[in-house]
């Protein structure tokens, strides 16, 4: 990378304190990765444009790159068979990521971490099952449903007898339509995630 190429992903000028250019830009990945929902190719491409700010920011500011140990442990995910159990582990696995989003400190740091984040958003959307979509359908794999919404209408299809995921499929038609519009968008994301 060449200084001119630098600038574009490290905008600063001779005069600038770049640590502190470099913290300011960090934490607008840090918060982008904390607000956004886990979309692979969304994800991968930040992540490709974060490591090229850290290659720029060592570029101009004429320093060497920190060797640490950013070898995260492959934490193994393990999900149930019921909806309630498994809504509630991931949303206590994402959270634990998210801790770990914030106490990050460069990009090094935080590249396992997300890896990490789309291991575990794959797993979970897979768990849910394949789900039609039809094309008149306004399904947006950008926007989350609330966890508090969704732990509601996971809640009441529990109370109408569905508990795993398998009831999901064959109580679609007495599902809370929430419900299902989330299954639908995890679905729509795997599809997109095996797409490429």
């Amino acid at each position: 990378m060449t200084k001119e190429e630098a600038i574009l992903f490290f905008p600063c000028k001779d005069e600038d304190d770049f640590q502190e250019i470099y913290e300011d830009l960090f934490f607008e990945f840090k918060q982008f990765f904390l607000s956004k929902p886990p979309i692979r190719k969304v994800f991968l491409a930040k992540k490709v444009k974060m490591r090229k700010m850290h290659e720029a920011y060592l570029l101009i500011a004429g320093k060497e790159d920190v060797v640490i140990n950013n070898e995260m442990q492959k934490f193994e995910y393990t999900f149930s068979n019921s909806i309630l159990d498994t809504f509630n582990l991931y949303q206590h696995y994402r959270n634990e990521l998210k801790i770990k989003i914030l106490q990050s400190n460069n990009s090094i740091e935080l590249t396992p971490i997300i890896d990490q984040i789309l291991r575990l958003q794959s797993i979970y959307s897979e768990i849910w099952g394949e789900f039609e979509i039809s094309e008149s359908e306004n399904i947006i794999i950008s926007k989350e449903i609330d966890p508090m919404y969704l732990l509601l209408a996971i809640q009441e299809f529990n109370k109408l007898g569905g508990i795993t995921f398998k009831d999901l499929h064959l109580k679609i038609n007495i599902s809370p339509i929430l419900l299902i519009n989330e299954a639908k968008r995890l679905s729509l994301c795997r599809k997109l995630e095996k797409n490429g």
